[in-house]
């Protein structure tokens, strides 16, 4: 429960900073409503989550008259990553202009800069050490920032503290364990344990196979392209 209203304080707090964002990004937009009396309407097309539903309602009832966020819903369980892709890109190419506001893949920021206002006037040095610097720094493409996080993936490892407690040198490797545990480390934590495996990660036939591996490549200074 106190995690639960932890992420709802931060992924408001993200959402706010969103939206009064998108005031100042078209500043084209009559933002004070009193054009024809109607409110200015914002189209968000994102994953829209309870959480989003939320803040969406407090943003529109706040500023009811001038600005309304219009969510547009692709969800997780009926777009994968790279349907959104597509999607996105290719209502895009058509030059549509009912999409103001949109949530990609951090790994997709470069391809849609094209469509994409930049954004480093309206974040400040101050603001941007605010942000987690390797998130902000997915949002960036040529140096120019073009995106700012809003769902972070941190990863995490769980252990068997019932099987850890067991060993005579417990209280040394939950020490390490707590403070990032090496891979040499964990290998050789593996050979006290003859029948367990001792790391378990994503492998499903999906990009999280991917990440995960890129991921652990680069914590060992490694990389996928050599030569050309």
């Amino acid at each position: 429960m106190k995690f639960s209203k932890i992420f709802y304080v931060v992924i408001s707090t993200i959402l706010v900073t969103t939206f009064m964002l998108i005031i100042f990004v078209f500043p084209s937009y009559n933002v004070t409503g009193k054009e024809g009396g109607r409110a200015v309407k914002i189209y968000f097309a994102d994953n829209i989550s309870p959480a989003h539903k939320k803040v969406i309602e407090l943003f529109n009832q706040r500023y009811k008259g001038q600005i309304e966020v219009v969510p547009i819903n692709l969800p997780f369980d009926k777009f994968t990553t790279n349907d959104r892709k597509e999607l996105l890109a290719r209502y895009f190419r058509s030059k549509s202009d009912r999409i103001d506001v949109f949530s990609v893949d951090q790994i997709w920021v470069p391809r849609f800069t094209r469509w994409a206002i930049p954004l480093d006037e309206y974040f400040p040095a101050h603001d941007k050490e605010e942000i987690l610097k390797y998130a902000l720094k997915s949002c960036s493409y040529n140096d120019t920032l073009y995106s700012i996080p809003l769902y972070i993936d941190i990863a995490l490892m769980y252990y068997r503290k019932d099987l850890i407690s067991k060993l005579p040198d417990a209280k040394s490797i939950e020490n390490k364990l707590r403070n990032s545990i090496t891979w040499e480390d964990l290998i050789e934590l593996n050979k006290k344990f003859k029948t367990n495996p001792f790391f378990v990660f994503q492998a499903d036939d999906y990009e999280g196979l991917m990440c995960i591996y890129t991921e652990i490549l680069a914590n060992m200074h490694g990389s996928l392209m050599a030569g050309d």
